[in-house]
């Protein structure tokens, strides 16, 4: 029980004040070097994850290796490396909380940017978030990109990845037109000169071709005095007072001029699928196995909705955001100027964003802590050590000397 309080203070508290500090250390350069300043663009597969896994390394031969090193690490036919052993376990338990911590940097310190069109979205300097009020994401002009890798250990791994890109626009550029004209046979009044008023709104005659005449519930054909009576000298020639009615049917008249593809999207909404497969598999299971994946995940894409999203996220330079670049420009999709503007929608309020990765960091913390303690009571302590430790301790000889023992 000694030897346990020894290493407690010896090994243990060295490691929760190393550990902890890594964390802050860690998160404050990544915060100074590639969030406030942007002073570098790296990939940020390799700072959430590799990086953190190098990082921890520095204190851990630094200042852990001597600690650790206090301990008997003999082993029986000097089978395998102890010391190396404990200090894979410290990295371990220090890399986890460090790599939470950034998930909780980037969604904290994140701005959210609120937009009243996409289109301001390349006017100002660029942050994380998004809310946008007036915005078109054009599903059906969707472009998919696959990936396949191979991962885990020993390669064991198969996995599947679709990436969908969707542009976003400022407006619908799709515009219905139906082709008729409004007039009573012999009349002057025609919808080619006549004023035209909706629902008791005067709009301009290239209005009326966008509604459905199955829509349309009466009209009122007034010639010029009475028009002009109402509505001034512009209805000189008359005026075609129109009632619509609301319809839900058939578009069966109508004419679809798609002009989207000449415009550059302002974005573009990405959405990621992904499935793991064993990698023995035999080349026709893969296929058949990725039919069905990506069968599923266009079921769930054609059922997604991109008009009710809360708050978009910004992509960073990254292996995803890579992956929809490409998407962009596959070369069996018409050639669009590629945005920059890569974003993934979010559908939950903008206030929980940062689930749960707080309780996280500290729930990683505590388990790496736990883990080590746990290395730490198989190992005692090196026979010099404790013989000096013991010749340091004089709490015996203070406690006899007060209670006056020879």
């Amino acid at each position: 029980m000694k030897q346990f309080g020894q290493k407690i203070r010896l090994i243990f508290i060295p490691f929760l004040i190393i550990s902890a500090g890594s964390v802050v250390a860690y998160s404050l350069l990544r915060w100074l070097l590639f969030i406030k300043s942007n002073a570098a663009t790296v990939d940020e597969d390799i700072l959430d994850f590799w990086a953190p896994w190098a990082f921890v390394w520095i204190p851990i031969l630094i200042w852990l290796r001597p600690r650790f090193k206090l301990l008997n690490l003999s082993t029986k036919n000097n089978r395998g490396d102890p010391l190396f052993g404990l200090m894979m376990c410290a990295s371990i338990g220090m890399a986890i909380p460090v790599i939470v911590a950034q998930f909780y940097l980037q969604a904290e310190t994140g701005k959210l940017t609120k937009l009243d069109n996409i289109s301001q979205i390349d006017s100002i300097p660029k942050t994380k978030y998004y809310s946008v009020k007036h915005y078109y994401a054009d599903k059906k002009l969707v472009r998919f990109k696959t990936r396949f890798k191979v991962s885990g250990r020993y390669s064991s791994d198969y996995d599947m990845y679709i990436y969908a890109v969707v542009p976003v626009y400022d407006l619908n550029h799709t515009t219905k037109t139906y082709n008729y004209k409004i007039g009573a046979k012999g009349s002057p009044i025609t919808s080619d000169n006549a004023l035209i008023v909706l629902n008791n709104k005067i709009v301009q005659k290239e209005d009326l071709y966008k509604i459905n005449p199955h829509a349309i519930k009466n009209i009122i054909l007034l010639n010029g005095n009475s028009a002009m009576h109402r509505y001034g000298s512009r209805a000189k020639n008359g005026a075609i007072q129109i009632e619509t009615k609301p319809f839900n049917g058939p578009d069966t008249m109508q004419v679809i001029h798609d002009d989207n593809l000449k415009h550059t999207p302002f974005a573009w909404l990405g959405v990621k699928y992904q499935k793991t497969i064993r990698n023995r598999l035999s080349s026709s299971e893969k296929d058949e196995r990725f039919k069905h994946f990506a069968k599923k995940s266009e079921a769930d894409f054609k059922s997604k909705s991109f008009d009710n999203f809360v708050y978009l996220d910004r992509v960073s330079y990254s292996t995803d955001l890579k992956q929809y670049t490409a998407a962009t420009n596959l070369p069996n999709y018409q050639a669009v100027a590629t945005s920059l503007n890569i974003l993934t929608p979010n559908y939950d309020s903008f206030d929980k964003r940062m689930g749960d990765t707080l309780p996280w960091i500290f729930g990683a913390f505590g388990i790496g802590s736990l883990f080590v303690m746990l290395m730490l009571l198989l190992k005692p302590l090196r026979g010099d050590v404790v013989q000096e430790m013991d010749s340091r301790d004089s709490t015996q000889q203070i406690i006899d000397d007060i209670t006056g023992k020879k």
